[in-house]
């Protein structure tokens, strides 16, 4: 067990890094959005998926992504600097996903809630901006739980 204990502890004394990042989190995070990060949101998604509250299919909105992700960007700016998300992007649809078993026992059931597309693209940004800037700060040891990495990555 001291092994273990030793190895792991010289394993990360000299390397890790104490880096406050939190104002560079927040420059980042609230910098404006530009039209490039929407189109790139736009374009990830999956097609044939349920939409949200709202309507809009993942087709609806990629078919005129280019025109949409200019009034996509002022949405999400006018959202930014007010701080709040408009109160229809919480609403969300529920629905079950039957995974194994009978169809008649809801344990065999997973539930999901479907949130409107525009809050999925708007949080689709965000969630780069930030994954990118902390991604950074990790150490290379750190990689079981990232992407593009598995356990056995040193």
């Amino acid at each position: 067990m001291n092994a273990a204990s030793d190895f792991y502890r010289k394993l990360y004394s000299d390397k890790t890094k104490k880096t406050d990042v939190s104002n560079t989190i927040n420059e980042s995070y609230f910098k404006s959005v530009d039209e490039m990060k929407v189109i790139e949101a736009i374009e990830s998604v999956k097609l044939e998926k349920n939409p949200g509250s709202d309507n809009n299919t993942n087709e609806s909105m990629k078919i005129p992504h280019t025109i949409l992700a200019g009034l996509l960007v002022e949405l999400f700016n006018l959202t930014q600097q007010n701080s709040e998300t408009p109160s229809q992007w919480s609403e969300s649809y529920h629905a079950y996903i039957q995974k194994t078993g009978g169809p008649n026992d809801i344990g065999n059931y997973r539930p999901i809630s479907l949130l409107p597309n525009f809050y999925n693209h708007f949080s689709t940004v965000k969630n780069k901006r930030i994954s990118s800037i902390l991604e950074l700060q990790l150490l290379v040891e750190q990689a079981g739980f990232r992407k593009g990495f598995c356990t056995v990555d040193p």
